[in-house]
């Protein structure tokens, strides 16, 4: 899916880094260790352009050697901010997402490069919509972090973003966990109907994460009782060789018997109480 429109921009022959499920959004900032040659060929010639290059996902994951038909036709243009050298075939580097770009005329060289198109959407900012998604989307990423009692995941930081552009992008990125999802929101450029649908995200996540929390929940609530149940058999076996056998079956007959005397609750449970203590004397 591609609908990015409106494009401002066209840059040429950029450099070309192509990740397995990793999406890149602007606003975003991200370190990545690189040790494959082919990257590090396209690392090198952006440190020739301003630092400058795009990072899209690869549409199939499988393959080690992607080809330009596996490349996602809607990626990121980003700035190098940082890099440290690791080993002779290995550099970290810190990225930061600029803006969305349309790949265009990919090419496969010694690396990959292309053209790419830009969006500015910033004017869709004033949206009148906009602060009602905001606060639906915040009280369910507040709700995720309870069901998970992880709240780390409610980072008042972003709260604070005034740009709601920025505020969809940073939100798909750290919140939305599967990387087929956050390509959907990095190739949906509307930003009205792409905060609807960052909305519909994290609620099925969350619903996803009630329902595995209530399974887990009934799981560890039977293996407790599976647990005391097993515990209070073996006491009682303990107790039983401990005292010897006694006749079961002139027990059962009583407890059979107490069942068909009308006797009130009081009585009902001193007699018990007998039975139970006759069980446990030893038999001779």
């Amino acid at each position: 899916m591609s609908i990015i429109t409106n494009s401002t921009t066209t840059l040429f022959n950029l450099p070309l880094l192509v990740f397995k499920d990793v999406v890149m959004f602007p606003h975003t900032i991200i370190s990545i260790d690189i040790n494959n040659s082919f990257a590090l060929k396209a690392i090198k010639e952006s440190l020739n352009q301003d630092k400058e290059i795009v990072i899209a996902m690869q549409q199939n994951s499988i393959s080690d050697d992607p080809t330009v038909e596996d490349i996602c036709k809607v990626g990121c243009l980003c700035k190098i901010e940082d890099i440290k050298t690791e080993s002779i075939n290995s550099v970290k580097i810190t990225i930061r997402g600029v803006s969305r770009c349309k790949l265009l005329r990919v090419r496969k060289e010694e690396l990959f490069f292309t053209d790419a198109s830009f969006i500015d959407n910033k004017d869709e900012n004033l949206a009148p919509q906009l602060p009602t998604l905001i606060k639906a989307i915040t009280k369910t990423i507040n709700d995720t972090a309870k069901v998970t009692k992880n709240f780390k995941l409610f980072n008042n930081d972003f709260q604070n973003i005034s740009d709601a552009n920025e505020f969809c992008d940073i939100i798909s990125h750290y919140y939305i966990i599967d990387s087929i999802k956050q390509q959907e929101l990095l190739e949906y450029t509307p930003l009205a109907k792409r905060m609807e649908l960052l909305y519909s995200f994290l609620i099925e996540q969350l619903e996803i994460l009630k329902m595995e929390s209530r399974i887990q929940a009934r799981v560890r609530d039977q293996i407790e009782q599976n647990q005391k149940t097993f515990y209070l058999n073996e006491q009682i076996k303990s107790i039983q060789e401990e005292l010897g056998n006694t006749d079961a079956n002139e027990i059962a007959k009583y407890r059979e018997k107490l069942k068909e005397l009308k006797l009130n609750d009081e009585a009902r449970e001193k007699v018990e109480q007998e039975i139970n203590r006759y069980e446990q004397i030893p038999s001779s």
